[in-house]
């Protein structure tokens, strides 16, 4: 390098597309998804809450976190190659949540029916309840 620094491994060919910089200008980046996953971490239910396990099938790992007296989250991902399609409410989770995180940045917000989570191949969901 210029600065006279040998780099401990080689440069990413895709080094000027992949990067900090361009990752903050893009809504669905990694880097977006990883900023807001981390201010979930001022949550009462993520910091002192009870861990639980949710539903768990072949391709859905799903577990959720709790604390008296503050909001509650659903925390979905889907491992497998095909949409799932889940029932939470049957599961004892209430009729409704919200999306509070969603891998894809593209669903924050969205109202969600319990007896009827979809998520598509690889992706991951946070809602409360």
């Amino acid at each position: 390098t210029d600065a006279g620094v040998t780099p401990w491994s080689a440069v990413a060919p895709d080094y000027a597309t992949v990067n900090v910089e361009t990752q903050k200008k893009s809504n669905s980046s990694l880097l977006q998804v990883f900023m807001a996953a981390a201010t979930l971490r001022d949550e009462p239910a993520f910091q002192w809450g009870d861990f639980d396990n949710a539903l768990t099938t072949a391709n859905v790992l799903s577990f959720k976190r709790t604390h008296d007296g503050a909001t509650s989250y659903l925390v979905a991902a889907n491992l497998g190659s095909a949409e799932e399609r889940q029932d939470y409410k049957a599961a004892g989770f209430p009729a409704e949540g919200t999306v509070a995180l969603s891998s894809g940045m593209d669903r924050d917000g969205q109202k969600l029916k319990m007896e009827n989570v979809v998520l598509q191949p690889g992706e991951a969901l946070v809602i409360s309840y």
